[in-house]
């Protein structure tokens, strides 16, 4: 039986609402950011909600990506 997931910390949803609004002040929605990354909306979605987080391989390319 899988475990349930661990409810996202304040600090885990704050950086999520930061992530989404570079994205959003990039002009991408979260599947063309997705693309960009070689990824899922979904894995985007999971980082703006403070589920996960991007791995330093994906950190640097995501940087890039809104930077720009």
């Amino acid at each position: 039986m899988a475990e349930p997931k661990t409810p996202p910390t304040a600090e885990d949803r704050a950086r999520g609402n930061r992530l989404a609004g570079f994205r959003r002040s990039a002009g991408l929605s979260q599947r063309q950011l997705g693309v960009v990354l070689g990824l899922s909306r979904s894995a985007v979605a999971q980082w703006e909600g403070g589920y996960s987080f991007p791995g330093t391989d994906v950190l640097v390319l995501l940087a890039a990506t809104l930077s720009a």
